[in-house]
């Protein structure tokens, strides 16, 4: 059981429907809030998931948020 650097996004100020993030790749994420014209923030943390995975989110996925 290995540990590595994994991935927590979190978006946040338009209205959107967030989708989810979880097991997708730190960059895929990070484009799709992007393109979304949300904000976020990138966390780090042990994980057994493969490095650089999403691994949670906040808000969770179907969460109205405002976005840009």
């Amino acid at each position: 059981n290995s540990s590595r650097i994994a991935s927590i996004a979190s978006a946040e100020r338009l209205r959107v429907t967030r989708a989810g993030l979880v097991g997708l790749s730190e960059d895929s994420a990070t484009t799709r809030l992007e393109d979304l014209g949300l904000t976020y923030n990138v966390a780090r943390e042990e994980s057994d998931r493969p490095e650089g995975e999403v691994t949670a989110q906040t808000p969770s996925a179907g969460t109205e948020v405002d976005g840009g």
